[in-house]
């Protein structure tokens, strides 16, 4: 039999075998490198750089998989070297422990006999300590080293940060978003000249103007013409029932400079109050500008040799969705009516809701309008006016008088309440999204439901009142085209509804037909709190638009004021850095621009990441760490490292006359697995031996309560020599060679024949009270 035990004191040697650890150290510093740093790689179908993800995260299964047996193979051998190094010292190591290298990336060893008796065993408490501890970091990070590797190596889908730029806004905060709407612009100069063009009949046509968003409100109310009560509609605490969901009116633009925008919100139903956000136009604005000039920059954005993040980003056109965010102020508004009542031509009470600053109405309140018009009219009239304190938060109060009974006696009359905030919130894409303010659970508690306007106790929320100039500027005169007689916009909105129909005008009882919650029918009351939400909420969000373009020249050829690029203006955009000259000798306040696309991308941001990563890491340092010990001691070998060797061992040993009787058919005593074995050099001295032992001696496995025993024999029992003395730098071989010639012959006799004796046969059992 040729040598297969190799003890070596050399450095080489020693750097040798830790070839095992190089592979999977690399292969987890690259995956922690690729999702520390991140790496974008497209949107997972063609043309993207992942052809199918279905079969590249098979095939990085694959490797994930292979990464974890690497990872298992160090840790085995760091456990194997580690339980050798003992096994050849003084003082040995726990029986259990043999195998120790083969059983520790199985769980079930850590509650199993073996382990418990190695802490019970004789070793020194602070040599127990370390080598369980050893174990169980080595079985914990074998357990989890496959899942944390695909975890790392399959890409998945995130939100990538893509660039992105702050621009400026001329003004302060105050200026650009005022708590009192007196005009249209924050340029003094221009507020003559924009005051008469936004109260001309031609005022819906113009971007600039508060009214501008009229077109596409009155399609809006042509294709969605009523709010119907219904069964399948929640009630709300005030016997009136309105629609589920959320509804949104897209504003056009007939100015390239003002993008579309989106006004989204909900009416009173499963929501407690209506409410509608808007975006706040200046931001999206330059929003929409840096956008187009990203996507010019991708578009040319060209691979650097050696640079991973430059390939990233030519995989940026290659995404599956894009998201735009500007953090700013954004107007948002709700708005209560009462039921409606029926008022006579000397009537001048009316109730309006009150307006609680932080909660749902549910109450109304009667307020004396003594400059309530009371001459009878055939057609619909809205009236703006001033609430008082009483009525909570409110930016105005609305009057919305029906055409008057045939009479002329009476009509009917519906007080509303608006409040209007600047909210905290962002600009994103086409619309405004307030930020977070309450959590579910608190809203449950209070019995409101579904509905964003939740402004917080901060004073974050800024409220907004409407000076009569500006309420005048959002509802300009405009001639019916039908009829021919004077209006305003909001009129003829509401006019072209279905709020006042047929069946409203020939009804005997106005009111009461109004007031109709059945399965069914019209709820006026509803409808008319979204449109007036719609209405207020489109013109704040123009506030300011003339600010934030250079209108010289033709207004076709209209641009962005203070778009001025710097010179590396497409490198900085695109890493999210300030791109844009900021304006000089003016006041202004920034915002910021960030651009972020949807895609398959290495990227470590959550939890899970992060503790995958700390497997790989704990297994980096810990093989780290016992390759400097490694080389520092010099002490390594490859013997006893597969169960063929460690069952040559054992043959080759002298069987124990003590410790291990009665354990041929298993071992069931705690007190067995705490028993200590070495290995020693045996040097047979029976004159009679046929064979001389190779170097003077024969490696034997010894339990320590048989030592005393063998070394009064036959045989002198000596330990292994000091492998990290200097004084030599070889290898030494030690060869395991089986007994021959009269004494193994006696061996295999005395053996055969107590197993032939049924008396000596039934000793041969597990040692159930052994200790």
């Amino acid at each position: 039999m040729s040598p297969q035990s190799q003890s070596s004191t050399t450095a080489g040697s020693a750097f040798a075998r830790l070839g095992v650890h190089i592979l999977p150290i690399l292969t987890s510093v690259t995956i922690i490198s690729l999702n520390l740093g991140g790496l974008y790689l497209g949107r997972g179908t063609l043309p993207g750089p992942v052809i199918d993800l279905s079969i590249t995260s098979a095939m990085l299964q694959v490797v994930a998989k292979l990464q974890e047996l690497l990872i298992v193979a160090s840790l085995t051998s760091v456990v194997f070297n580690t339980i050798r190094d003992q096994l050849v010292s003084t003082m040995g190591v726990p029986l259990n422990l043999l195998s120790v290298g083969f059983m520790f990336s199985h769980l079930s060893f850590f509650w199993s006999m073996e382990f418990w008796g190695a802490l019970r065993s004789q070793l020194p408490l602070s040599t127990k300590i370390l080598t369980a501890l050893l174990l169980v970091a080595a079985g914990i990070i074998s357990a989890t080293a496959g899942p944390s590797v695909a975890v790392l190596l399959v890409p998945r889908y995130h939100d990538w940060d893509a660039g992105g730029s702050d621009f400026s806004l001329r003004g302060t905060v105050d200026q650009i978003f005022p708590d009192r709407l007196t005009n249209i612009t924050t340029s003094p100069s221009r507020d003559e000249i924009l005051t008469s063009l936004c109260l001309s009949p031609n005022a819906t046509n113009s971007a600039l103007c508060p009214s501008a968003g009229f077109l596409s409100l009155m399609s809006h109310v042509i294709s969605f013409p009523k709010l119907e009560n219904g069964f399948d509609k929640g009630p709300t605490p005030r016997v009136i029932h309105g629609p589920f969901g959320w509804y949104s009116v897209t504003v056009d633009s007939n100015l390239a400079a003002v993008p579309l925008s989106l006004l989204v919100g909900n009416p009173r139903g499963a929501a407690c109050q209506a409410s509608v956000i808007a975006p706040y136009l200046p931001a999206m604005m330059y929003q929409t500008a840096l956008k187009e000039d990203w996507n010019s920059v991708i578009g040319n954005t060209f691979w650097e040799s050696g640079n991973a993040e430059s390939w990233g980003r030519t995989q940026y056109n290659w995404h599956k969705s894009s998201t735009l965010k500007t953090l700013s102020q954004i107007p948002i508004v709700r708005t209560g009516c009462s039921l409606a009542q029926n008022i006579s031509a000397e009537g001048t009470n009316i109730s309006f809701p009150i307006m609680p600053e932080h909660s749902c109405w549910n109450e109304t309140a009667s307020l004396n309008v003594s400059q309530l018009d009371n001459e009878p009219s055939d057609r619909l009239r809205v009236t703006w006016t001033q609430l008082p304190r009483e009525f909570g938060s409110t930016s105005t109060g609305m009057i919305f008088e029906a055409p008057w009974v045939d009479n002329g006696t009476s009509r009917v009359v519906v007080g509303c309440s608006i409040d209007a905030r600047w909210a905290k919130g962002r600009v994103d894409a086409q619309q405004g999204h307030v930020s977070e303010t309450e959590t579910l659970r608190y809203r449950e508690l209070r019995g409101e439901l579904q509905t964003p306007f939740r402004p917080p106790t901060d004073g974050s929320w800024r409220p907004i009142t409407f000076d009569a100039s500006w309420l005048r500027l959002l509802t300009p005169p405009q001639r019916d085209r039908s009829t021919g007689l004077d209006s305003n916009a909001f009129q003829s909105i509401l006019e072209n509804s279905d709020i006042l129909d047929q069946h409203l005008n020939n009804a005997d009882n106005p009111t009461e037909t109004w007031n109709d919650d059945k399965d069914g029918s019209l709820n006026r009351t509803l409808y008319l709190e979204w449109i007036t939400a719609l209405v207020i909420a489109s013109g704040i969000s123009r506030h300011g638009i003339d600010g934030a373009l250079n209108m010289t020249g033709d207004v076709r050829s209209w641009t962005l004021l203070d778009y001025s690029k710097r010179p590396d203006f497409n490198k900085r955009l695109v890493a999210g850095k300030t791109a844009l000259q900021q304006p000089n000798g003016t006041e202004f306040t920034s915002f910021f621009t960030s651009i972020s696309i949807n895609g398959l991308a290495y990227k470590a941001n959550s939890i899970t990441d992060y503790l995958a990563i700390t497997v790989l890491l704990a297994h980096i340092v810990l093989v780290l760490g016992h390759s400097v010990y490694v080389v520092y001691t010099r002490r390594s070998s490859d013997a006893w490292d597969s169960v063929m060797e460690m069952l040559i061992l054992a043959h080759n040993s002298q069987p124990t006359s003590y410790a291990l009787r009665n354990t041929s058919a298993g071992i069931r005593s705690l007190e067995t697995f705490k028993k200590m074995a070495v290995v020693r050099v045996t040097r047979p001295e029976d004159a009679d031996a046929e064979v001389p032992m190779q170097s003077g001696g024969r490696v034997e496995l010894v339990v320590l309560e048989d030592e005393d025993i063998l070394g009064s024999g036959d045989q002198q029992v000596s330990i292994l020599p000091d492998q990290t003395a200097p004084i030599s730098t070889s290898t030494t071989a030690i060869s395991l060679l089986p007994q021959k010639g009269q004494a193994g012959s006696k061996d295999s006799s005395i053996r055969s024949r107590k197993l032939r004796d049924p008396a000596e046969f039934q000793k041969v059992q597990p040692n159930l009270a052994y200790s």
